[in-house]
């Protein structure tokens, strides 16, 4: 992610045109209220929450399905990634036989004219999920598997894709820098990567999202 946001910073796609993000993975037994396996800790680790029935499947505790569970998490990485303004968003979600949404489509517009397609599925087979986001702008583009980690950028000097090396994190995952970041930065020890703001610009674009699936028209942002 730093990698990629520092080629952005440094100026490799110029201007930025389009994005497509896609977010995919089976959740759907949650919004069935159906706890899965993984969030059962063996007996021994009484002390692991679990979420209840009603955590991901009641739109009166979650909010929101796919949006709020896994569509937030593609959409906060392309908001830090490109440090672009939401100023418009037009969704449409689909409920199938749940509450909530589990399949959703949205398009956003940006302050700059920039503009990003977001897309999520929580129904796919068990085992089998999607990751990917690829950001265009005039000089070229920048592609990002945070699932895998590849990451490669090209423009008109590159006859094909050129992956980009990424240093291994310093003795744990990558997952495991997220909070080890917040807490020093709460400490004073680090400056924290993530900003507030990009914080409530998710939030703005995915409340304008729900409104707009709600009323079948785009949604403009205020601030």
């Amino acid at each position: 992610m730093i990698q990629a946001r520092n080629q952005i910073r440094e100026g490799v796609l110029g201007d930025i045109l389009l994005i497509s993000a896609l977010f995919s993975q089976r959740v759907f037994d949650l919004y069935k209220g159906q706890v899965p396996h993984r969030f059962h800790a063996p007996p021994e680790r009484g002390d692991v929450p679990r979420p209840n029935a009603t955590s991901y499947s009641d739109p009166a505790v979650v909010g929101g399905g796919e949006g709020h569970t896994q569509a937030s998490h593609i959409l906060g990485a392309m908001l830090w990634l490109t440090g672009l303004q939401p100023v418009s968003v037009f969704a449409q979600m689909n409920n199938l036989d749940t509450a909530v949404d589990v399949v959703n489509a949205m398009t956003i517009r940006f302050a700059s004219g920039a503009l990003a397609t977001v897309a999520a599925n929580g129904l796919l087979p068990r085992g089998v999920g999607s990751s990917q986001l690829q950001i265009q702008g005039v000089n070229g583009i920048l592609g990002f598997d945070p699932r895998n980690g590849g990451l490669y950028v090209q423009n008109d000097q590159d006859r094909r894709p050129r992956a980009i090396e990424v240093p291994a994190a310093e003795g744990m995952s990558g997952i495991a820098a997220v909070p080890r970041n917040y807490v020093r930065a709460i400490l004073g020890e680090e400056v924290q990567h993530v900003t507030t703001e990009v914080a409530i610009d998710e939030v703005r674009v995915l409340d304008a999202a729900y409104r707009s699936a709600a009323s079948g028209r785009e949604i403009e942002i205020e601030r």
